[in-house]
């Protein structure tokens, strides 16, 4: 580290701000008082710099003069020599007074410099040498280490001539003049300022020739374990720049090392790990490259701490919990989270705080957590109370409801060793098939419900999303390859047949030797027939990004997201084209078909009723709204049950659908219905955390719980063949 260079006073910042160019009397340019003065040169081993000359520079306040003296003697430890190839020159270097402030007392000058050869010199700077007495260069381009001298700081500030040059060339003959807000310091310190002038010779700096634009890209606040990003540009002849670090004890215990991008940039996270005040703390960056034979070039930035604002709790997901219930990954949604070292509570006046546990603050407006809920804690509205890392705290008033405990679980069917996360679950002929995500497709024998035997499984190219099963065929829809094929014949050795290209498939459906698959692309319509022979035909772009399809001959209907039912005419699939979208005011995530109307879950918006009568004009008839969030739905004899999230299981009448209406609703055990799978007299539910709950749902109006069934990560979709369910669940 470099700790002396960092005692440069703030002042520099300062100053800087309170320039205000009191003028002064003008002056005639002042050069060397020896008009005999000669360049000095030294070379830096390794290295294209040479020094080209140093003068001792004072200046009076009070008459405006400047005397420059050229350095001849070894008080400047240099090995200084006759210049080999410059002439002598009286005007090499010209000062001209500008002004001076007695107030910031800062002197504004302009700087000349004459090239006195015909040899082009590059990078040429004027470095201004920092002192015990105070003198400063409060606008410089950037610091090097070249050339130091005994008092003063181990860096020096300087100012970059010809910069507008191509290569910086400073070419024969040629004059640039710089502009230099030099700091004095209160008499009688009227010392001399020592300045020097290098170049490169006969090629650019090998080193790193400036640092600019640095950036801080967001806030940091005054607490510790507070993050922001930074970001500078650093520029190199040769491009091979970096290491980078940046320096600031005050705020951090170690250098920052800022990572290369490309180009020019680089970035880094600082963490305010010293729990720093707000403020400014001076920063210093140190950069090098590949091949600078260990020169640094150094700026000096500023790092801006901020008091950290106290956060707002606007909502929570669930809003609903039971007495005795644990609740896993419960979201806190608000304004300015931060971590770590945040806290959640659960308040109501007279009742002890209940305090969640595995506190995460995924980012500045969500917090995930776990909560449980003793059961003995009193029913009613509770505060959702959000405190920062910072110790401050913001309460979202009367946003959790606990209620009374929830049915008991009187047997379980899934075996405890399911340790994978199936995504979907397919049920055919007493096997269960099962889309377990990364882990691939796996097939159980579930002659037996209660005692399902794992027969075999099949690594999957990407997460196995879905699966369609078709006599001794398995479709599996793969999320970033596409469309899976593979031999059921003998369910212990399942094989790959084939694969058809695709991405971002998430559900499928089959009819008339098509399988229609639904994604982020819309959906694409594959010929499976020869399943040898099978290839995309077609993929029609819908509005959205579809979520569920229910495919019929010769039309599709798809669960469209945020677009709402999008309706395609697949007959022939090859010039298959939406109809029409039929827009929906939530997000549509399942579609059930029942005659001449479409059922759609439609989250935040309950039940839409969409009649389907004539596709062209498909209109919404009815929205029956929910008291949770509806993520599915099937229709049976007349009514509609929906997996309605965090309020459990809504049953409607849907006959006629013109009056339908709600008949029962109750919660489920878990966190959320996710998904509903009806059978014969009974439904299974899909439910997070709990796994899955068993319904008697005759007759509709009194559909109840009959049991339940925890599955390893909790149920997230369901399907029922043979008279059982099979489900998938959610434990990574």
């Amino acid at each position: 580290t470099i700790s002396k260079k960092l005692l440069v006073p703030f002042a520099i910042i300062l100053i800087t701000a309170l320039l205000t160019g009191c003028s002064g009397n003008g002056a005639d340019p002042i050069t060397p008082t020896d008009s005999t003065t000669k360049l000095v040169t030294q070379n830096d081993p390794g290295s294209e710099r040479h020094l080209w000359g140093i003068w001792d520079i004072s200046f009076d306040p009070a008459s405006m003069e400047i005397v420059v003296e050229p350095v001849r003697n070894a008080q400047a430890h240099f090995d200084i020599t006759e210049m080999v190839t410059p002439p002598a020159c009286d005007d090499c270097l010209e000062i001209a007074v500008n002004s001076f402030d007695p107030v910031t007392r800062i002197l504004d000058a302009d700087v000349s410099l004459q090239n006195p050869t015909g040899i082009s010199g590059k990078d040429v700077r004027g470095i201004l040498y920092t002192n015990d007495y105070g003198h400063l260069l409060t606008n410089p381009d950037d610091w090097t280490d070249l050339y130091d001298i005994p008092d003063g700081e181990d860096i020096n500030p300087f100012k970059a001539f010809a910069k507008t040059n191509p290569l910086r060339v400073f070419a024969g003959f040629q004059q640039h003049t710089e502009n230099y807000l030099v700091y004095i310091p209160v008499p009688p310190s009227y010392f001399a300022i020592r300045f020097a002038v290098d170049a490169s010779w006969p090629a650019n700096a090998k080193e790193p020739y400036s640092i600019e634009n640095f950036a801080q890209l967001g806030e940091l606040y005054d607490f510790a374990g507070a993050t922001a990003e930074l970001q500078v540009q650093v520029h190199d002849w040769q491009g091979d720049q970096g290491p980078v670090t940046l320096e600031v004890p005050g705020i951090t215990m170690e250098d920052v090392n800022l990572t290369h991008t490309g180009g020019d940039v680089f970035v880094g996270e600082i963490v305010n790990s010293t729990g720093a005040a707000m403020g400014e703390y001076e920063a210093l960056i140190e950069a090098t490259s590949a091949n600078s034979v260990g020169i640094f070039l150094y700026d000096y930035v500023v790092i801006t701490v901020i008091e950290a604002p106290a956060p707002t709790v606007t909502g929570i997901e669930p809003p609903v919990g039971h007495q005795g219930q644990d609740l896993f990954e419960v979201s806190i949604y608000g304004l300015d989270f931060h971590g770590p070292g945040a806290g959640v509570i659960l308040k109501m006046t007279g009742e002890p705080d209940i305090g969640a546990t595995n506190i995460d603050v995924l980012d500045a407006n969500t917090i995930a957590c776990d909560i449980s809920i003793p059961i003995s804690q009193m029913m009613g509205l509770y505060d959702v109370e959000v405190t920062n890392g910072s110790g401050l705290s913001g309460i979202g008033e009367a946003l959790f409801e606990i209620q009374g405990p929830i049915p008991d679980s009187p047997f379980e069917i899934t075996p405890p060793w399911l340790n994978f996360t199936p995504e979907n679950v397919f049920y055919a002929m007493n096997y269960a098939y099962v889309a377990a995500g990364m882990h691939g497709l796996h097939i159980f024998d579930v002659t037996d419900p209660a005692n399902p035997v794992w027969v075999s499984n099949l690594d999957t190219p990407s997460d196995a999303r879905d699966v369609f099963v078709l006599e001794v065929v398995a479709y599996v829809a793969c999320i970033s390859d596409g469309l899976l094929i593979v031999d059921l014949e003998i369910p212990e050795a399942p094989f790959i047949l084939g694969l058809v290209p695709g991405s971002g498939y998430q559900g499928i459906d089959y009819s008339d030797g098509y399988i229609y698959a639904g994604g982020s692309q819309g959906v694409a319509i594959i010929d499976v027939d020869p399943i040898e022979e099978a290839y995309v035909v077609n993929t029609v772009d819908t509005p959205s990004s579809t979520i569920g399809v229910n495919a019929r001959p010769g039309i599709v209907y798809a669960a469209d997201h945020t677009a709402g039912l999008t309706i395609l005419d697949v007959d022939p699939p090859l010039d298959a084209f939406v109809i029409t979208t039929v827009a929906l005011d939530g997000q549509a995530k399942s579609v059930d078909v029942d005659g001449d109307y479409a059922f759609v879950a439609d989250y935040d918006y309950g039940l839409q009723i969409v009649d389907i009568s004539i596709p062209e004009s498909a209109w919404v008839v009815n929205t029956v709204d929910t008291d949770g969030r509806a993520m599915d739905v099937e229709v049976q004899g007349g009514y509609a049950f929906i997996a309605d999230g965090y309020k459990g299981v809504t049953v409607m009448d849907v006959s006629p659908v013109g009056s339908a209406a709600v008949v029962t609703s109750f919660l489920t055990p878990g966190i959320a219905a996710y998904s509903i799978a009806l059978g014969s007299g009974y439904a299974a539910v899909g439910d997070q955390a709990a796994g899955l709950i068993m319904l008697d749902i005759d007759p509709p109006e009194s559909t109840s719980i009959i049991g339940s069934a925890r599955t390893p990560g909790g149920a997230m979709g369901v399907s029922i063949g043979g008279g059982c369910a099979y489900i998938p669940n959610n434990n990574d």
